[in-house]
């Protein structure tokens, strides 16, 4: 009798067949990859590039000479203190013509934009005109309130240019226009 012997393991049909299939499985998957790698960057590229030429081009700034730079620099600083000052005088002028809590007067409309006042601004000159549309429940109240602006010391002058009694109105209200001039 024969004693065999058991093995559980079977034959390799060709000891190095195995790896050599597993290799070249191996090196078809990273192809594959690479592959799909380059696919990838390169339609990534692509993106970049339309998304660069649809951005929105910036001019190249000019740098100015220095001295030039120095006098907008100057000429901006000017402009801005002008205006702060334009606000502040507006301001003020708005405390001095709002009338007092107790007195039965409404202001309707204000102009401060004059000619006269434009060529007086240009020639540095810190006074203009208002004029003021105004409503008062009676001709005592209009005189008060004329009486009130002339004691402002903010005005030089104050002069009614018309008034009315507006009919057909409960109470019959004035409408009134004044012409304020005013220096700071």
């Amino acid at each position: 009798m024969r004693l065999s012997r058991l093995n559980f393991l079977p034959k390799p049909v060709l000891p190095g067949a195995s790896a050599i299939a597993l290799c070249i499985a191996a090196s078809l998957v990273l192809l594959l990859s690479a592959l799909n790698w380059m696919v990838q960057r390169q339609a990534l590229e692509k993106m970049e590039r339309q998304l660069a030429d649809a951005a929105p081009k910036r001019p190249a700034q000019r740098i100015a000479h220095p001295a030039r730079q120095r006098e907008l620099e100057q000429q901006t600083e000017a402009m801005v203190a002008a205006a702060y000052e334009q606000n502040l005088s507006a301001v003020r002028l708005m405390r001095h013509i709002q009338p007092p809590r107790d007195m039965p007067v409404a202001l309707l409309g204000l102009d401060l934009n004059s000619q006269r006042d434009a060529e007086n601004r240009k020639a540095g000159l810190s006074s203009g005109s208002v004029k003021i549309s105004v409503e008062a429940e009676s001709s005592p109240d209009m005189l008060n309130y004329l009486a009130y602006l002339n004691e402002q010391p903010m005005f030089q002058s104050v002069y009614l240019i018309k008034h009315e009694m507006v009919e057909g109105s409960t109470g019959r209200p004035y409408h009134f226009q004044l012409e304020v001039k005013w220096s700071q």
